[in-house]
């Protein structure tokens, strides 16, 4: 069955994802009325059909948030630029993003991606950051143990600024305000001083 439905806020309009821990990352051009399987082709698929998460971020990247257990050493955050029509290509970043991503948010101010990775009690879970659209993963994990807490959901408050909320298993809800800054803007390179 279906394990997670999301819905894009910008990109394909129509296009609704879902993931399934059987069957992948499926797509519906119908706003729901049928899916098809999105996770790749011949040399170019998802190395695992455990998916966790999915999502459809405001241009048309999709991330894929897999499980390890099926496929070990396959877990991770993986992207597409084009909503799944060219290969998918797995994130880089630190130990814990190989491990079992079970969720994603994107932050709407400048477009960043939060990831909620879940710890196995040997490998730390937590919260990672990605600038660049899955590419690079870092832990925002200040303040949280991820080695005795399992992290498993993350959502977005309407406010401003707009606070992330995670849920863990066995200790509750922990909140923070990720206020994000524009990237800076190069007007000119100077080949002997950079950019300005």
């Amino acid at each position: 069955g279906i394990k997670h439905w999301d819905r894009p806020f910008a990109g394909s309009s129509a296009f609704v994802w879902s993931s399934s821990f059987t069957n992948g990352v499926s797509v519906s051009t119908d706003s729901g009325g049928t899916f098809t399987g999105a996770n790749g082709t011949e040399n170019n698929e998802l190395p695992s059909l455990a998916v966790n998460a999915t999502i459809q971020l405001s241009d048309t990247t999709v991330m894929a948030g897999l499980d390890p257990d099926t496929a070990p050493g396959e877990g991770g955050a993986y992207w597409s630029p084009d909503e799944g029509a060219t290969p998918w290509v797995k994130g880089l970043g630190t130990e814990s993003t190989t491990d079992d991503v079970v969720e994603f948010a994107e932050v709407e101010a400048n477009g960043d991606v939060l990831c909620v990775v879940q710890g196995d009690g040997t490998t730390e879970g937590g919260v990672y950051l990605s600038g660049d659209k899955g590419r690079h993963w870092t832990a925002l994990n200040t303040d949280l143990d991820t080695a005795d807490q399992t992290v498993t959901d993350i959502i977005e408050s309407t406010e401003e600024p707009v606070t992330y909320y995670i849920g863990t298993a066995t200790d509750g809800v922990y909140g923070n305000t990720i206020e994000a800054n524009p990237y800076p803007t190069v007007s000119s390179v100077d080949a002997s001083s950079g950019p300005s």
